[in-house]
């Protein structure tokens, strides 16, 4: 059932998301991105909408599952981007642009709010369905993580068809929190390259390393057989927030 307030928002979205652009996507070619934009505010710490709408442009997408962004700033990316907006409804911070409006939303709460509420978001479309989270990255949240892999397996199986999970995971790929995902996802994105920068905290760090991995776009393992990875990269932009994008393109069978 779709909650009350993420109804709400779903309807002002759809009168003040933007327009729906007219680029329609490769039959059965599929782009997403996963940004974490860090509410807008770059390197130089000023808040700039305009600048992170013009990496989403850059790059394309037909869906872009995005992290830290409140629902005013996701309206007005989505008006700048060219493409829908459906913000999260429980103040979690988390939105999906996409080319046409969703069918059906449903939002689910996750455990844990150390940094603010949690929760797994799906914009259910008819070929397949789209679903953005962000886990909360305290040390004290690492049960949670844990624990909220039960909550995205049971959530996504009641689709009968496939589910795309993107988002900020805050955790890195050999950690327990992937590893209970993975028993309900198969990870599409890159898993050896890092995702969060820090704005220059971690240039120690060696190319290659998957330190800060955190990052990741993936599918319900029941539908892998139906994908076929075409392209994946990360996008080394050291401005526009202290995430890079990560995108994957892929083929899906009907």
């Amino acid at each position: 059932m779709l909650p009350k307030i993420a109804n709400a928002i779903c309807v002002v979205a759809m009168f003040a998301g933007g327009f729906v652009s007219a680029a329609e996507p490769q039959t059965n070619v599929v782009r997403i991105m996963s940004y974490n934009v860090r509410h807008c505010r770059g390197a130089d710490n000023k808040v700039d909408v305009k600048r992170v709408s013009g990496r989403i442009k850059a790059e394309n997408p037909d869906f872009a599952c995005l992290n830290e962004i409140k629902p005013p700033q996701a309206l007005e990316l989505g008006k700048k981007v060219g493409m829908f907006a459906t913000p999260c409804g429980l103040r979690s911070c988390n939105a999906i642009l996409s080319r046409k409006p969703p069918i059906h939303i449903e939002e689910v709460a996750l455990p844990w709010n150390y940094y603010g509420p949690r929760s797994l978001m799906v914009c259910e479309f008819p070929e397949f369905a789209v679903a953005v989270m962000h886990y909360d990255c305290s040390e004290k949240a690492l049960q949670c993580r844990i624990d909220s892999a039960a909550i995205v397996r049971d959530t996504i199986a009641r689709y009968g068809k496939p589910v795309f999970v993107a988002g900020d995971w805050n955790a890195e790929p050999h950690t327990e929190p992937i590893a209970a995902l993975r028993g309900c996802v198969k990870i599409l994105s890159e898993e050896k390259t890092r995702t969060w920068h820090g704005f220059g905290k971690h240039k120690t760090l060696q190319p290659g390393k998957t330190e800060y991995c955190i990052d990741y776009i993936s599918v319900d393992l029941k539908s892998a057989d139906r994908v076929t990875l075409i392209e994946t990269h990360v996008v080394k932009d050291d401005v526009t927030s202290d995430h890079y994008p990560v995108v994957a393109t892929f083929r899906l069978a009907k």
